[in-house]
């Protein structure tokens, strides 16, 4: 099984790693961008990283970033929902979602 090593997460890199993806998050998220790409590239200038290790570590950034985007806009969506007029558009465009994540879906086969 797999055992923490703690003495590798005290590194310099992994420090200036964490600065960097941050501040590349914060642009992503503003941008509506996953940002995986840009995650990959961090991870493995600033992070010494390889490739194989990179990649699925990106993919959990990007996950844990669209979950949290999620939960801001919902939570947006909620506060609006009291005062909203029908002339402002909705936070989460639902008809978007009905139309991509079909399409999405079927792509991933």
């Amino acid at each position: 099984f797999w055992v923490f090593d703690w003495s590798e997460a005290w590194q310099p890199e992994v420090a200036g790693c964490c600065l960097v993806l941050s501040f590349a998050g914060v642009l992503c998220s503003a941008a509506g961008i996953g940002g995986g790409g840009v995650y990959v590239v961090v991870l493995m200038l600033v992070g010494h990283l390889s490739t194989h290790n990179a990649v699925p570590l990106s993919k959990a950034i990007v996950f844990f970033g669209a979950i949290a985007s999620l939960l801001v806009n919902l939570q947006r969506q909620w506060a609006k929902q009291g005062t909203c007029s029908r002339t402002e558009p909705a936070v989460i465009d639902i008809d978007a979602c009905r139309l991509v994540v079909p399409a999405a879906l079927i792509g991933t086969f």
